[in-house]
């Protein structure tokens, strides 16, 4: 049954347009972002932003190269080039990318805790390399360490369907349970758990010392535009990823095919709308973004 494409080619098409018409404006929402969180020294010297920077170039690389390869996919119905190699390819970048975006998540939503309210961990060079750059490189590091060794190197007989997204699943799943296991918990469940503790207790620790937060070091105009940008991202996650949480709870207590088809042909594709939605969500933090907007807008109307 895991074998059995539910797709038509009816949702295909309207998975492919609406992708389609959300990508290119979802890739110069991020451009523009960056350049700006990059080019500004008083946006790239605030810590925070540094893990938006982190995560916005893996959305880039997703939207760009992951997207684009299940936008051909949508389109032709099947996945082309029908090879092994293209399979491990698109394996390796989708895995990856997936979990390179949630564990930044996860660890922004720890951090903001200590940005907000004990700036003092971050004072020295050795401090933020540490406890702020360390963590980072670790979230974009290890999950390639994992599938490597997992998709390349894990005995087991590996067979795409290239009728499937993203080729089906790489064998380790079907053939470790253990693997499976850790890789569902460790890769999706836990962050997202991490993602929704974390920044419910941050909203509700800043309610609670709002006030005595004025007094300290740091205004409460700038540790509220922290805590709001990681609000909103951090709904972003949960909006998108709790129906398919909700789904694979479900299979896992009560029902193995419940949703079986709702899961392929729609939940699946819920992490490149997240994707795609990032840039605009993270683009209200930018200082003075409407002025930078309205500049922009008139230099493409100049030079049309």
């Amino acid at each position: 049954m895991g074998d059995i494409s539910h797709e038509t080619s009816t949702t295909r098409a309207i998975k492919f347009w609406i992708l389609l018409f959300c990508q290119i404006p979802s890739v110069l929402c991020s451009i523009f972002v960056l350049y700006h969180m990059v080019r500004s020294r008083a946006n790239r010297q605030v810590l925070a932003n540094h893990v938006v920077i982190a995560m916005l170039g893996v959305g880039v690389l997703i939207v760009t190269i992951d997207l684009s390869i299940a936008l051909k996919f949508l389109y032709q119905g099947t996945v082309n080039p029908r090879s092994d190699a293209f399979c491990y390819t698109w394996v390796y970048i989708n895995y990856i990318l997936y979990v390179n975006g949630i564990y930044l998540m996860a660890w922004a939503s720890i951090e903001r805790h200590f940005l907000v309210f004990s700036p003092q961990y971050f004072r020295t060079f050795r401090q933020q390399l540490i406890r702020h750059y360390f963590p980072i490189l670790l979230c974009l590091v290890y999950p390639i360490v994992f599938y490597i060794y997992t998709i390349s190197f894990y005995p087991c007989a590996q067979v795409f369907n290239y009728q499937r997204l993203v080729c089906g699943s790489p064998c380790f799943k079907k053939a470790s349970f253990i693997l499976n296991f850790y890789d569902q918990a460790m890769h999706s469940l836990i962050p997202c758990i991490i993602i929704v503790l974390f920044t419910v207790a941050l909203v509700v620790r800043v309610i609670r010392h709002k006030r005595r937060i004025q007094g300290l070091l740091f205004s409460w105009k700038r540790q509220q535009r922290m805590v709001l940008q990681l609000l909103s991202i951090a709904c972003l996650y949960i909006i998108f990823n709790a129906p398919p949480f909700f789904v694979a709870g479900i299979r896992a207590t009560v029902s193995k095919t419940f949703a079986t088809v709702e899961y392929e042909i729609y939940f699946l594709y819920l992490f490149y709308v997240l994707t795609l939605f990032l840039p605009f969500v993270c683009l209200p933090s930018l200082g003075g973004v409407r002025a930078k907007l309205n500049a922009l807008v008139n230099t493409i109307f100049r030079q049309l």
